[in-house]
């Protein structure tokens, strides 16, 4: 297996940049799983092209572009088990909001290493380090094809068995009573059993 690279220049960049793109060749073509923005002030950024690869390939790319990666697991749903949630150059920082960035930006003559985070089985009763998409593939939820409305999610949820809270754009909680037709801004499973739905 060897891994190839190419600097392609790219003219939507700011300032003077290159696009250095990391492909793992095993005889198919892969999709480079990262792309490294190398800009004329020497500062590099780090993009995640592809969340499905799996988190050794994305390192080992990092590591051909020169860069140390480590990956760090949190716990979340199904369909988050074995993918990168997000990337980052604090490891704490990475571990208080491991579901946000998908590109960071490394400073000129940065040395340190990049952290992975990546999505790992939660144990049974345990609530997840980072939430999924009760909608994803494997999820609770992956079948719904109904309008998601604030109503119509909860009670698919809570046939099977799922406690559900709904909460208002502002986060504060919506009295039962009140959840109706109003349509689903997000939705999140924090545990296997517990879903948060924020209405729009």
């Amino acid at each position: 297996m060897r891994v190839a690279l190419a600097l392609v220049a790219i003219a939507t960049f700011a300032l003077t940049a290159f696009v250095v793109e990391a492909a793992i060749d095993t005889g198919t073509a892969v999709a480079a799983p990262v792309r490294v923005d190398l800009a004329a002030d020497g500062s590099r950024v780090v993009t995640l092209v592809d969340p499905r690869q799996s988190p050794d390939a994305v390192s080992r790319a990092l590591g051909a572009a020169g860069i140390r990666s480590e990956i760090v697991e949190v716990t979340s749903g199904p369909s988050r088990v074995n993918t990168i949630v997000s990337i980052a150059i604090d490891r704490e920082l990475q571990l208080r909001q491991p579901s946000r960035p998908s590109t960071i930006s490394l400073p000129a003559g940065y040395d340190g290493t990049v952290v992975l985070t990546v999505g790992a089985a939660t144990p049974a009763g345990q609530q997840y380090d980072t939430p999924s998409d009760p909608f994803a593939a494997g999820e609770p939820l992956a079948h719904f094809d109904g309008v998601r409305t604030a109503a119509a999610v909860a009670r698919a949820a809570t046939e099977q068995g799922i406690t559900v809270a709904v909460v208002g754009i502002d986060g504060q909680p919506v009295p039962d009573a009140a959840v109706g037709d109003d349509a689903v801004l997000v939705a999140f499973m924090v545990a296997a059993d517990s879903l948060v739905l924020r209405l729009g």
